[in-house]
């Protein structure tokens, strides 16, 4: 369907005599945005909203089953169009974005999905509410996903990034006690999910660098195994930045420098081991050196640096893109 049909039948479904909200559910199938838009026009109040989900839920008749109109792939469908309302609605309007994150968390118990797509937005909204600086709430998510899928490994890597990012929120100094009681109990959910998933590299760098900050050579060990084998760019470009820091920690500015600059080989843009790679050059008194750097390191001045996003738990787009392309394909598989 063009952009201009899905345009007009989203202007029926909320005609002022009426919403639609499962006309609205099939145009977020085929154009995602116009739908949006639909749901977060300030002529749809909350009370629709809560209405229409309300509507979604399961409705069971004795020998029968479930009746509701919003069955099945469908049901996912409205989980991701609210989802995707409250990313867009992020920095813009924090109440009504949080309103409809609450709106897909009240529709997720009843997808029917494979675990692994479930947990997949679980990772989403923890980082998205930790990207928010909503610990509270994020911490309360990742608790809901251990508590629906006992055993499984990512919960508690998902508890673990909240007890760190915390950390790092409510501390300057990572070396003081109660930064290390912190921090101490992240490592101890990220020991728990490597043991379930060994495989788990994120687990692994995670916990590779607050035992590295902590002078510990198993950290480094863990990290030099990320650095090597991790399949994502933004992953090697981490476990690279945490073992120069590690070095650099010990005053071995030497090793320090190699990982710095393989972190920048990795990511040119990431101004992260841009500046580290100055500021070495500064303290082994090469001056223009590290001048020269430090202006690179403005002029590439980019947003482009995955330590930002680990030291905020910032989600990615692409988590999105992805659980959308998901809800639709079922949806058309089962119409």
């Amino acid at each position: 369907m063009s952009g201009a049909l899905v345009a007009l039948t989203l202007a029926s479904a909320i005609s002022a005599q009426s919403f639609d909200y499962f006309s609205v559910l099939d145009a977020y199938a085929r154009d995602a945005r116009p739908a949006v838009e639909a749901i977060t026009s300030p002529g749809i109040s909350k009370s629709t909203l809560e209405d229409s989900v309300a509507a979604c839920l399961p409705r069971r008749v004795s020998f029968v089953g479930d009746v509701s109109s919003c069955k099945g792939p469908r049901r996912f469908l409205a989980v991701m169009l609210h989802t995707e309302a409250a990313v867009q609605l992020d920095t813009v309007d924090d109440a009504l974005s949080l309103f409809h994150l609450q709106l897909a968390l009240r529709l997720l118990p009843h997808v029917e999905q494979e675990p692994a797509v479930i947990m997949r937005w679980y990772h989403l909204g923890v980082m998205f509410l930790l990207s928010r600086g909503d610990v509270r709430s994020s911490s309360q998510l990742a608790n809901a996903a251990a508590s629906r899928y006992l055993g499984q490994a990512v919960p508690h890597y998902l508890r673990g990034v909240v007890t760190e990012v915390s950390a790092m929120f409510d501390f300057d100094d990572l070396h003081s006690q109660p930064a290390e009681r912190r921090l101490d109990l992240a490592v101890r959910d990220y020991e728990r999910a490597l043991r379930i998933d060994e495989s788990l590299v994120d687990a692994r760098l995670r916990w590779g660098r607050i035992r590295s900050l902590r002078g510990r050579p198993d950290g480094d060990a863990a990290l030099s195994s990320v650095a090597d084998t991790a399949p994502l760019p933004s992953t090697r470009y981490l476990a690279f930045l945490f073992l120069g820091a590690s070095a650099d920690q010990r005053g071995q500015l030497e090793p320090a420098l190699r990982h710095y600059e393989a972190a920048r080989a990795i990511q040119p843009a990431g101004q992260s081991a841009c500046v580290a790679v100055s500021n070495i050059l500064h303290r082994r008194a090469e001056r223009a050196s590290a001048s020269a750097t430090a202006r690179q390191c403005l002029e590439a001045a980019s947003s482009d640096d995955a330590w930002w996003n680990y030291r905020v738990g910032a989600y990615d787009m692409g988590m999105v893109s992805e659980l959308r392309d998901v809800a639709v394909r079922a949806q058309r598989l089962n119409p």
